[in-house]
């Protein structure tokens, strides 16, 4: 009996230990990092980028015929892999595989803000954060979408593609 527990607690521990490794592969991406490691655009464009979470979104006019697992057209799932495909002062478009790329966007008075999922709005010049509007309606592609689900979605980046640019810097002094 005693040696059953042994080894199932013994596989319990190995099972989340390889679990718990393998589910660690990406990490936050504050907009400090850009200037922190004088991170270039064409070293973000090298980068790989995951969203934070599901986000669901249907074209407005569309009856909201959603049942209850939210259904609706997938801009990308948690952890697909994006690209970036064009830089702005306090944006990033990152494509996942789809059309034209999705802005999200920081406020960079804020420190260690992440960059959030952010929209062009019709008739106005910017790009601005999703979730700080009060409507969620997000321009994609020159098509109006409502955000049904993930509007608070932000980027999150390749742990193994964030710490291969991370090692080419030069670390101070003393440092690591």
């Amino acid at each position: 009996m005693h040696r059953t527990s042994t080894l199932l607690l013994g596989s319990l521990l190995l099972t989340c230990a390889t679990s718990c490794q393998a589910a660690v592969k990406e990490q936050s991406f504050p907009h400090n990092h850009r200037t922190d490691y004088a991170i270039s655009d064409a070293e973000l464009e090298m980068l790989e980028f995951h969203i934070s979470t599901k986000v669901i979104v249907r074209a407005l006019g569309e009856a909201p015929e959603f049942d209850s697992s939210g259904s609706g057209v997938i801009i990308a799932p948690k952890g697909t892999d994006g690209r970036v495909v064009a830089v702005g002062p306090d944006w990033l478009r990152v494509t996942f595989g789809l059309g034209d790329g999705t802005y999200f966007k920081t406020d960079t008075s804020k420190d260690y803000d992440n960059y959030w999922l952010a929209t062009e709005v019709e008739g106005e010049d910017g790009v601005f954060i999703l979730k700080d509007r009060d409507d969620e309606v997000l321009l994609l592609d020159g098509i109006a979408y409502d955000v049904v689900l993930g509007g608070a979605a932000y980027l999150r980046v390749g742990s193994d593609s964030w710490k291969r640019l991370v090692s080419t810097r030069t670390h101070a002094p003393g440092g690591q």
